[in-house]
């Protein structure tokens, strides 16, 4: 298979990667290192159409109140959270008045924390499952 232009899908990877700071390149959320497994096409296709990592930046406060906070999730994750900052109301926009743009900043926090603290559930929850069917006797014993 021969790229089309091998020069310029390095550079734009560079770029994404500087974007995105140093590594780990991993999903907060779910763990997901390479997000792109969890989508239903051909390898071939995958490599023609996606970059090797597939994650995203999230402004865990809102872009406009500061847009340095920033976390790695995946594109699933990312629109999970920001479906729960839509249901929780939160404002993105921008705002003059300190005492809301703070508040603002809180709600945002307080909304990713509690998804936060439900991805780390499931998580726990997973690995007692595991080590619970790891104990099981099988038919050997």
């Amino acid at each position: 298979m021969i790229e089309r232009n091998p020069i310029g899908n390095d550079a734009r990877e560079a770029a994404r990667l500087r974007r995105l700071g140093p590594g780990p390149y991993l999903c907060l959320f779910c763990g997901l290192g390479e997000p792109q497994l969890l989508i239903r096409k051909t390898l071939g296709w995958l490599e023609k159409r996606l970059p090797q990592r597939f994650l995203e930046a999230h402004h865990v406060l809102c872009q406009n109140h500061d847009p340095l906070f920033t976390v790695l999730l995946c594109p699933n994750c990312h629109a999970k959270v920001t479906k729960g900052y839509m249901r929780a109301g939160i404002e993105d926009r921008s705002e003059n008045d300190p005492v809301i743009c703070v508040s603002n900043m809180l709600d945002a926090r307080a909304a990713f924390s509690e998804q936060d603290a439900e991805a780390l559930r499931r998580c726990a929850n997973l690995l007692r499952k595991a080590r619970s069917q790891s104990n099981e006797p099988t038919q050997d014993d």
